[in-house]
């Protein structure tokens, strides 16, 4: 029956509310995700569940052509508020970002004067990780922790302490204290900044530290002359292969903050 109104009575079949609720249903339940391919795929269908409707309802075509018009609209907008505020890099999770970068560059130091071109450019690299794992793939430092298992941690490196020629136990172990020092100002000081970041942080000071441990143990022990002088232990090495992985996947997340080499 007609209705008195100009634009006349709006009458929804079955289908068709069953399409607009399927549309709501979307489109809130893709609010809630936190991935943002799951997001851009609810809101998408939920837009055309909606631009549908309006094409298959019986209607004036002018009123449909509006209505699908206001939906694509407000679809929109959404779309782009959730794009902006995704791609807004908080100034202060910047901050984080580059003193990360600092503390990657202070963490590889002592490794780099041991390695090859080839091994410094696979640390430097940017690696996805691996399926079912929080970090690149372990494999890719084989090489360079087969050095490390080789080398004489006894011997005199290529760093200088008021003019004195630090062993190579002595070159990591003073960038591992300042790399420590350094991810726990971060986590003390910038706790309520991006989770990534601050995770992160933590891994590499607690990883620092007790590779750090471990050299200074070294120094101090009579062990230090028969079980370093033919190169890293295993399990220490391993604990190295964990510190670079943790240091590479930082040097990856970083860039997501506008941080570049």
């Amino acid at each position: 029956m007609p209705s008195n109104s100009p634009i006349g009575r709006i009458v929804l079949t079955k289908k068709e509310i069953a399409l607009g609720v399927g549309g709501t249903a979307l489109a809130l339940g893709g609010l809630r995700a936190n991935d943002p391919y799951i997001l851009s795929a609810a809101l998408f269908i939920s837009w055309a569940a909606f631009v549908f409707l309006f094409f298959v309802h019986r209607g004036p075509v002018a009123r449909r052509v509006v209505g699908a018009s206001i939906v694509s609209l407000c679809f929109a907008l959404v779309g782009s508020r959730l794009y902006w505020v995704s791609h807004r890099i908080d100034p202060r999770d910047k901050i984080v970002a580059q003193r990360l970068h600092v503390i990657i560059s202070h963490g590889m130091l002592a490794v780099q004067g041991l390695i090859s071109e080839d091994e410094r450019r696979v640390l430097g690299g940017i690696y996805p990780d691996m399926p079912g794992t929080n970090y690149p793939d372990p494999k890719l430092l084989d090489s360079i922790i087969g050095k490390l298992r080789k080398t004489n941690f006894l011997g005199k490196s290529d760093t200088e302490q008021n003019h004195i020629p630090l062993t190579w136990v002595g070159s990591f172990h003073k960038d591992l204290v300042k790399v420590h020092a350094q991810s726990q100002e971060i986590v003390t000081q910038f706790n309520q900044q991006d989770g990534r970041l601050i995770e992160l942080a933590e891994q590499i000071s607690n990883s620092s530290n007790n590779l750090g441990v471990i050299f200074q143990t070294v120094d101090v022990t009579e062990l230090r002359t028969s079980y370093y002088a033919n190169g890293l232990p295993e399990q220490p090495a391993e604990f190295f292969r964990y510190y670079f992985l943790i240091l590479m996947k930082t040097h990856r997340v970083i860039r997501e903050f506008g941080v570049e080499d």
